[in-house]
């Protein structure tokens, strides 16, 4: 969506190498054109004073302009010592082609000439001629860069976005704004509200529809954005699972954005053999017990996050709140008895036969009931049930997910461009999961109780 956008003149780069710009690599013509104009004056001044006089001394030879217009040598001179005077000239015109050169690189350059040859006069005033050509269409090039250089390209206009249909919740939600190019290059500075006017969103169905309404959601945090988040609502409708929803979305002048979704059918989970026992007395187990959960995901699932939650009541000031803590499923330790900087569950990719296996340590377990006991020491803390949660995300989440999440993927190949995510003919992102669990319930004498 971002594009480079160069001057006009490629001989700007020169400008810059020359130190005719300035440091955001702007040239400036005002600097740059007279530095030029004195390097073409003095060059073909030197080319049109370029003669093989016979008499060139020694401190002429290091002279750019020691040369006068002659005649060549007589016809009737030897043909050693024309070849001699040759030399002498062509000596001269490579060093006035040093000269030229030490001003453009900064450097002299050592000549060479070992092989001397006869130079005619038409050859000399051809390519004079030739020099001063490319010296005028550098001038001419050199007179069009004025422009000021900026990275950024053009903003293409569409609409952003951002919808989640989801099995779990009757209300849904849609977001819808403009994109913008921020004045800066910190787009976390930019606080401005680009929601729009006279914007319809429509949820259908089969030939059936369902029109949003707008509200406004204020947030707790007004660090950043000081006004509430215009979005629009369904109320009172959750997603079926299976089924084919499409997400529809005008306003002028702006192409109209029609995103289909499925929200994925039920996931069927199950324990492993070993895992009611590890559940339920993990005192009992050494902390290197595996215990094993079977998810059959739906056919319509490209992504899934697999997760471990503990639910207990604890007893605060004479009264009961229910609290949760998730167990992490593996740790940055080699040791699977120690827990260093534990690890949570990702989105995954979900397999061609769509069957997972979810494998916990009986270690990872132990330690997050250790630290709810560690928590509430001076308190009572009872541990009622464990439940298993799998997240079914569509094609469109899932990709969604992958964008924003590239760091992860160690075998994509990351181009030097903006990743974004598109929402049909707009960006963003609209999507859908489903939700689904399995509860364990803890026998009442649990080991983790007191």
């Amino acid at each position: 969506m971002f594009f480079s956008r160069s001057t006009n003149s490629p001989l700007c780069g020169l400008a810059r190498v020359l130190g005719r710009g300035d440091e955001r690599g702007v040239c400036r013509l005002p600097q740059l054109v007279p530095f030029l104009l004195r390097v073409s004056v003095g060059a073909v001044a030197c080319l049109f004073k370029l003669s093989p006089r016979r008499d060139i001394s020694a401190a002429s030879n290091k002279s750019y302009c020691s040369f006068h217009r002659g005649d060549l040598p007589a016809s009737g001179g030897s043909r050693r010592q024309a070849g001699a005077e040759s030399a002498e000239y062509r000596r001269g015109k490579r060093s006035i082609g040093s000269a030229l050169l030490s001003v453009l690189r900064g450097s002299a350059l050592r000549t060479q000439n070992k092989n001397t040859r006869l130079l005619s006069r038409n050859g000399t005033r051809s390519k004079s001629k030739r020099l001063l050509a490319a010296l005028c269409a550098t001038f001419l090039l050199v007179s069009g860069c004025d422009e000021n250089f900026d990275p950024r390209g053009t903003l293409d206009r569409k609409l952003v976005i951002f919808s989640i249909l989801s099995s779990d919740r009757d209300m849904q939600f849609v977001r819808v704004q403009s994109d913008y190019m921020p004045a800066g290059y910190d787009p976390l500075g930019y606080d401005v509200d680009h929601s729009l006017n006279g914007v319809s969103v429509k949820i259908t169905e089969f030939g059936r529809f369902y029109e949003l309404r707008d509200t406004l959601l204020w947030t707790s945090d007004t660090s950043r954005y000081k006004f509430p988040i215009r979005t629009y609502f369904l109320d009172s409708f959750t997603p079926l699972r299976g089924r084919a929803y499409r997400v529809v979305v005008r306003v002028s002048p702006y192409r109209e954005v029609n995103v289909g979704v499925t929200v994925p059918d039920r996931a069927k989970i199950s324990l492993g053999a070993a895992a009611s026992e590890i559940l339920d007395r993990p005192d009992k187990l050494p902390v290197g017990a595996i215990m094993n959960y079977l998810v059959q995901l739906s056919k319509s699932t490209k992504g899934y996050i697999a997760r471990f939650y503990v639910y207990y009541d604890v007893l605060k000031q004479n009264e009961w709140f229910e609290e949760a803590v998730e167990v992490p499923i593996t740790s940055a330790s080699s040791d699977n008895s120690t827990i260093t900087h534990p690890r949570y569950p990702r989105m995954m990719p979900a397999s061609s036969t769509s069957q997972e296996n979810i494998v916990y340590r009986n270690a990872y377990y132990k330690w997050a009931i250790d630290q709810v006991n560690d928590k509430y020491k001076s308190t009572q803390v009872i541990f009622k049930w464990i439940v298993l949660v799998v997240l079914q995300a569509d094609q469109n989440l899932y990709e969604y997910y992958v964008s924003a999440h590239w760091e992860q993927d160690p075998y994509s190949t990351r181009l030097d461009e903006p990743l974004g995510s598109r929402a049909g003919t707009g960006v963003g992102v609209v999507g859908a999961y489903g939700l689904d669990s399995l509860v364990y319930l803890l026998p009442y004498d649990f080991w983790g109780n007191r």
